[in-house]
């Protein structure tokens, strides 16, 4: 299940907010990884990007926070 927003503390997480951003608002993450993918166009690889996901638990609830490169793209 994937949310469009999170709160961390009174700030609200959003999709397109960079990696300094977040570690910003929420400080650093309870646990992350790392992976690199292939860039495709079409069937053609044309470069390499960096997948971090960073998780925050607490008490209420986990997130995954999904980045691509420095920006967030997603909120598991």
């Amino acid at each position: 299940m994937a949310d469009s927003a999170f709160r961390c503390g009174n700030e609200l997480i959003e999709p397109g907010m960079t990696q300094g951003q977040v570690l910003a608002q929420c400080g650093a993450p309870t646990s992350t990884s790392e992976e690199t993918q292939d860039v495709r166009s079409g069937p053609q690889v044309v470069g390499k990007t960096t997948v971090a996901r960073w998780t925050y638990a607490s008490y209420s609830a986990t997130r995954v926070l999904v980045f691509d490169g420095d920006k967030l793209v997603r909120i598991e």
